[in-house]
């Protein structure tokens, strides 16, 4: 009896690390969001739609470009031509970058407002 228990205790411990050691997935954004740029730019609010990919991916989409999203640690980061973003999943406070056609980088400040 002791030998079964003690197994019985052995397979519950081994699958309550294993659970504990799986890498931890954030959800994907989904739905509607707006971009409102900080600082000296400022700009118009941007209407933005986000879409899961498959895990820790979610494709961005604007009127004017689509951008597919990475999530690497606690940072989404993602490119598309001359425009590269990177924001923090849990305040969702980030950086736009464009790189002009001189190589010259403008970073634009923003933050993202799910929209209900």
């Amino acid at each position: 009896m002791t030998t079964i228990r003690r197994l019985a205790i052995g397979v519950v411990l081994t699958a309550v690390a294993l659970a504990l050691a799986a890498p931890a997935s954030a959800d994907p954004l989904d739905g509607s969001y707006t971009m409102t740029y900080t600082g000296f730019f400022g700009g118009p609010p941007v209407s933005l739609t986000m879409t899961p990919c498959g895990q820790d991916c979610t494709r961005m989409a604007n009127p004017k470009r689509e951008t597919e999203l990475r999530l690497q640690g606690n940072t989404w980061t993602g490119r598309n031509g001359a425009f590269a973003y990177t924001f923090d999943n849990n305040t969702l406070n980030g950086t736009e970058v464009w790189t002009a056609g001189d190589g010259t980088t403008y970073d634009y400040n923003f933050y993202l407002t799910k929209n209900s």
